[in-house]
Parts: structure tokens; C-alpha cells; sequence
């Protein structure tokens, strides 16, 4: 009860912050106004409910109601700094990016996302699906996510219709979009600064165009588009070493050709797995699968020398041997264990194991290679005495 209390008092604090903000119907009209191409109806409305309002709560509710009507409208985020028009974009890194171009393409639109507890809006990618995170480091690109996305706010400057976008999770002065002098191949980069001055060559300075006549087609052949230009066919394949398809991308480009429907939706989990790779997973030995007795198959395929293997079971043949999988977040090891043995997140080899690699002369089992862009082989490898 306590919690949920102190959650509804933060909540009526921000709500009671948020409000204050606007206090006059020429602070309503100009936030309005730099956001009116996303609804001119709406706008047009909430202008009119601002001038009937009486108060600074009046102003208020005028504008949170005009945001509720441009939540999933389309839109082009433009910025006229670095010589020329810029229109918001997500790079081929999937970080926000500037293309410097007099017309735009489905790759530019953007959904805005209202969330009307916070007064404050997600940036959604409308070709993949994925928003902007919260500002990185000073310099840094700014990264987008599969989830929910961080909150942005648009700050009236009040001159050319324009705003800045501030990251509300950020905190200082410096917690505002801005197109970057430097680029990523053909793109400036988007990264963190201080808010804009209104002054069209300002590179914190943003306005919008509407993108509501793109349709769903155009948005789905442009992620097609996008995703076929991912490669997934290098290095493929059955052996061990090689990358596999994930459980989860295989049902996804399943689901992809059985969809007689809207195709975006599964585009977008498609792109994002890809984007987090989450698309492909090394193909490991797995237990009871790779190995049999006085047997170690190799991560390309092939039966290592088992004779090291065959000499511990035959002298201890109750010895429980097995193999041990670690998954990408742990070590990359895999290796013939003791069962049981493991230590900080490592393979202990059987104390048999050694025993038996020290008698050959120093004989040890090793795996080389651990990432998933190494092709390791479980093996024995003899090192020179």
C-alpha cells in the first residue's frame, strides 16, 4: 500500500511539473503549432479549446488533448543544419542518423507514441519497428530497442514552428537531439547536446512534415527491403562451428511466409533479432549428442583423437564423463568434465584427464576458438615436452 502510494504521489508531482510548464495561451498555441502537421484538425481544435480556456489547467489539458490526437500519426523529423535538409532516420547500426535529402522516403517516417501518464511521447521507426533509447554518451549515436522506447518531449522554441526533442531520462543541459557534424558512412549522426535556439541552421533545432500518406505497403516493402539486406547465408550450416539459424528467427521467417495479412509486424521481430543478435547461435557440441566413447567430435565436423578419451575409460570405467555446453554469455568453453566439476564459470578437465594427458607426454584436451565468429575445434592437441 505504501508503494503504491508513493507511486501515485511521484506521479501527481511529475503530472503537477508537466502542467506548470505551460502557463500562458501563447506557450499553448506555439507548442501546437510546432506540432500541427501531425493532425491540422487536431490542431485547429485545440487551438480553439485554448482560447476558450481560462487558466494555465485549461491551456494544459487544450495541448495533452491535441497529443492524444496525433498519438499514431506519421511523421518526418527534419533539421536544416549541416548545408542543407536533414530528414530523421535509423542507420543500417540501428542508431538514429540524419540523411541529408530534399525527399524523403519510408525509411524517414517515424510513429509517434503518446503516453499520456508521462505527457511525453516514444519515437517509433516505422520500417523497423524500433524507437530511441535513452542519450548515450557525449558523442556517442543514439541507439534504439525492440521495447517499449525511452520518453521523449517536444520544447516549443517558439520561432519557425520548431522544437527541440528532449530525452526526459536525462539529466543536465545537454539531454537534447542533435545532428552531429561527423557521419557514419553517407549519414551524420544523431547524438546528444543542448537544446536548440529556433534558428533553422541550428542543429538542435527540429520541426515535422506529415508522413500519414505512407501506406503499409510502402512501410512493409521497405522492410523487406532492409532485411534482405542482412546477411544470413554466410557461414550457415549443420556442422559444428558453423552459425544456425535461432529457434526463434526460424519460426519468424516460418510465420513470415504463411502470413496472408500485414507481413510489418513480424518484419519488425525479424529486423530486431537480428539488431540484438538474437538471429543466429554457434552450433556447439551439445551432451550425448557430439561425443561417444573414445570419440570427440570437433566443432568442423570431425572425429578428434579419442585415444586419450579411451585410455581414461578404460582405466576408470565408472568415472562419469560428460560434455558441458556454455551458452554465448558465459565463457565460450567446452570441454570433457568430471561431473559436477566447474569453477567461476569455467571447465575444470577430470583429474583422470590430466592424469592420463601427463603420461602421454603432455597431451591435453583443448578447444580452440570460443566466439561466434571462431570456427573452434574440441580436440587433443599435443604440445611439445
Amino acid at each position: 500500500m505504501k508503494k503504491q502510494y508513493l507511486s501515485a504521489l511521484v506521479l501527481a508531482l511529475f503530472t503537477a511539473t508537466a502542467s506548470a510548464q505551460i502557463t500562458t495561451q501563447d506557450q499553448a498555441n506555439k507548442q501546437i503549432e510546432a506540432l500541427a502537421a501531425a493532425n491540422p484538425t487536431a490542431a485547429t481544435a485545440a487551438k480553439a479549446a485554448v482560447a476558450a480556456a481560462s487558466d494555465a489547467n485549461g491551456y494544459n489539458q487544450a495541448v495533452k488533448t491535441f497529443y492524444q490526437a496525433i498519438d499514431g500519426k506519421l511523421v518526418y523529423f527534419t533539421n536544416t543544419a549541416r548545408g542543407g535538409k536533414n530528414y530523421l532516420t535509423v542507420s543500417p547500426t540501428f542508431a538514429a542518423a540524419g540523411d541529408i535529402t530534399t525527399t524523403p522516403t519510408a525509411e524517414n517516417v517515424f510513429e509517434l507514441k503518446y503516453n499520456a501518464a508521462n505527457d511525453a511521447f516514444t519515437l517509433k521507426h516505422a520500417v523497423t519497428g524500433r524507437a530511441l533509447k535513452n542519450l548515450p554518451g557525449f558523442n556517442n549515436p543514439v541507439p534504439t530497442t525492440a521495447e517499449e522506447g525511452s520518453l521523449y518531449s517536444f520544447v516549443a522554441s517558439g520561432q519557425n514552428n520548431t522544437f527541440s526533442l528532449r530525452n526526459d531520462a536525462t539529466g543536465g543541459t545537454h539531454n537534447f537531439l542533435h545532428l552531429a557534424g561527423d557521419k557514419t558512412g553517407a549519414q551524420y549522426n544523431v547524438v546528444r547536446w543542448s537544446a536548440g535556439s529556433g534558428a533553422l541552421n541550428d542543429a538542435s533545432t527540429w520541426s515535422i512534415e506529415s508522413a500519414n500518406d505512407r501506406t503499409e505497403n510502402e512501410l512493409e516493402v521497405a522492410a523487406l527491403q532492409r532485411f534482405d539486406s542482412y546477411d544470413i547465408q554466410s557461414n550457415v550450416g549443420e556442422k559444428l562451428g558453423e552459425r544456425q539459424i535461432t529457434q526463434e528467427a526460424g519460426d519468424l521467417m516460418d510465420k513470415l511466409e504463411e502470413t496472408s495479412s500485414s507481413k510489418l509486424p513480424v518484419l519488425h521481430k525479424l529486423i530486431s533479432a537480428y539488431a540484438d543478435n538474437n538471429f543466429f547461435a554457434l552450433n556447439l557440441p551439445v551432451a550425448r549428442r557430439d561425443i561417444g566413447v573414445g570419440q570427440v567430435r570437433g566443432a568442423c565436423g570431425h572425429v578428434a583423437d579419442g585415444g586419450l578419451v579411451s585410455r581414461v575409460l578404460e582405466e576408470e570405467p565408472r568415472r562419469p564423463v560428460r560434455i558441458l555446453e556454455f551458452g554465448s554469455q558465459d565463457v565460450g568453453c567446452v570441454g570433457l568434465v568430471e561431473e559436477g566439476l566447474q569453477v567461476g564459470g569455467g571447465v575444470e578437465v577430470a583429474e583422470g584427464l590430466r592424469e592420463a594427458g601427463a603420461r602421454e607426454g603432455g597431451e591435453r584436451l583443448g578447444v580452440c576458438g570460443g566466439g561466434a565468429a571462431d570456427h573452434g575445434c574440441l580436440s587433443s592437441v599435443r604440445y611439445p615436452s
